[in-house]
């Protein structure tokens, strides 16, 4: 079976359906982003405890089903994706001499 087989299974179950009433009920029943009470779904924010959901509702979301698609959009993986290359250092920079680092640190400075 896929993981999208998994997953997809994992959302059917009682498991699931029972947690995500919890969610939705702590969400006071509305949308965390646009606030409505229309076709609501669980978001996932990683999907390193499907499974074991109960233990971590932190981990889950209220979203409707517009807001969730919204951030599921591909528009939101390229605005993500440029986020990290953003926080990423610029690969194709000269390595220092160790002599030119230990320059750069207060410690070494004292030793000048």
């Amino acid at each position: 079976m896929s993981r999208k087989q998994q997953y997809d299974a994992h959302i059917n179950s009682s498991y699931w359906k029972t947690v995500r009433k919890l969610v939705i009920a702590r969400d006071g029943g509305r949308c965390l982003v646009c606030n409505t009470d229309k076709n609501l779904q669980v978001h996932h924010r990683s999907y390193k405890n499907v499974g074991n959901e109960a233990e971590n509702l932190g981990d889950l979301s209220t979203l409707c089903e517009c807001c969730h698609g919204l951030f599921h959009s591909e528009k939101a993986k390229r605005r993500r994706e440029k986020r990290r290359q953003k926080k990423k250092a610029p690969k194709n920079l000269p390595l220092m001499a160790m002599d030119d680092r230990l320059d750069m640190n207060p410690a070494s400075l004292g030793r000048i």
